[in-house]
């Protein structure tokens, strides 16, 4: 079994026991990727072990899988998330990016996309912008036409707002209810895309 240290985030969490004493991490790892990592833990697992910064350090079991003996986590990413109510977005973003996420390209560029869209969902940034161009960041990076094939699809007003939110810094001022739920449909469409790619 090969030794090794590395880092990632947090993207699922549950027990891997009935006491809770060995918990199931889903980490999106700098060298690994996506993978599942089984851990004793000293204290019960929570479910805020999710969307948080990690180090580990451990042997590797499988090319998918890893015992690990020891957990640092790093920030507290979901706590803040829980206290403006960006949570609900956040995972959609996990799992939409587990679907589009593919074996072979380089992770490190995926990996600080990931962490710094969970950083702005923590940060109380508009979580639809955050989730809309995350979305589109890693759509971007893992090779898929979405500029070409989702972006230029869109009804002329769509592709104003999306082009707006993908090239503008965040801000926390408000927006008006109609671009609310334009930003709603717009991550619901590019959502929609990613699954037919």
């Amino acid at each position: 079994m090969e030794t090794i240290e590395t880092s990632g985030v947090v993207i699922g969490v549950q027990s891997a026991t009935e006491t809770g004493s060995v918990a199931a991490l889903d980490v999106f790892t700098v060298d690994f990727g996506i993978m599942k990592f089984f851990s004793r833990l000293r204290f019960p697992i929570e479910p805020a072990c999710v969307f948080e910064d990690v180090a580990l350090s451990g042997t590797k079991t499988t090319a998918t899988a890893g015992n690990f003996h020891g957990v640092k986590f790093l920030s507290k990413n979901h706590d803040r998330m829980l206290q403006n109510g960006s949570l609900k977005q956040a995972k959609i973003f996990v799992d939409t990016m587990r679907n589009i996420v593919f074996d072979g390209v380089p992770l490190e560029d995926l990996l600080v996309i990931t962490k710094q869209a969970i950083r702005n969902f923590a940060l109380n940034f508009d979580p639809n912008v955050v989730l809309l161009k995350g979305l589109y960041l890693i759509c971007r990076e893992e090779g898929y036409a979405v500029d070409i094939d989702w972006l230029h699809s869109l009804p002329e007003n769509d592709r104003t707002l999306a082009k707006e939110v993908i090239s503008s810094e965040l801000s926390h001022g408000a927006r008006a209810e109609n671009d609310i739920s334009q930003l709603e449909a717009l991550v619901s469409s590019l959502r929609h895309w990613t699954l037919s790619v």
